[in-house]
């Protein structure tokens, strides 16, 4: 227990350094919120969402934005995603500290599940944590840090975890788990990450057949 405790307290301070002008800015009383996408696109849908859903309306179609659009068809606005849901719960009308918290989580949780991935492969607390803040910390990661690809990608860890159950152990629940881990990662609404993830994930379970098929025969697979 202290070993899980120390590791997970060990992937919030290194999201908390990755952020820490954000926390700096909060602790201070003068916060700073990220530029571009996040308060263009991701914070304005989150609005939409939240105000429709507790004036008892569905989020079909957003009229504030392009003229109009069909929101519920986009999928860069994460409307089916949990952390939206969770937010509009909480929330009427979410500030931008929301929207930044999201893209915070994110990387908390790409840490995260990469130390649920490598320890179920066995690999010592150490070295899973120093994997864990190699992918959350990754260049791509950092580059893309306001854009949803990297709430997406958040999931990849999950997958390769799920992914690995399922070859390994074949449960009905572990191909279950595997689904979830995927849908969390699409509602996050970027397909270039999806696709990116779905890839990674196919190849990567493709080699652990054949690693179970090297070690333990066809046979074995097929039982």
């Amino acid at each position: 227990m202290r070993a899980r405790l120390a590791a997970v307290g060990a992937i919030a301070l290194v999201t908390a350094l990755l952020f820490l002008p954000v926390f700096v800015g909060l602790a201070t009383g003068a916060p700073r919120w990220f530029a571009w996408d996040v308060p263009e696109q991701y914070w304005p849908d989150l609005v939409y969402a939240c105000e429709a859903l507790h004036d008892g309306a569905l989020p079909l179609w957003n009229p504030y934005d392009r003229a109009g659009y069909p929101y519920y068809a986009d999928p860069q606005a994460a409307a089916y995603h949990p952390t939206t849901w969770v937010i509009c719960a909480l929330s009427s009308s979410p500030s931008m500290g929301w929207a930044t918290a999201r893209v915070i989580l994110g990387f908390f949780l790409a840490g995260a599940f990469g130390l649920l991935w490598l320890r179920r492969l066995d690999v010592p607390w150490s070295g899973a944590i120093v994997g864990a803040v190699v992918i959350e910390a990754a260049p791509f990661m950092r580059h893309n840090w306001e854009l949803n690809l990297t709430g997406a990608l958040a999931y990849l860890p999950l997958m390769l975890w799920a992914a690995d159950r399922a070859v390994i152990e074949r449960g009905a629940r572990d191909g279950l788990l595997l689904g979830l881990a995927v849908a969390l990662s699409a509602w996050m609404g970027s397909p270039p990450a999806l696709w990116l993830s779905a890839s990674f994930v196919l190849l990567y379970a493709a080699g652990r057949l054949a690693g179970q098929a090297r070690a333990h025969g066809r046979v074995a697979l097929a039982e």
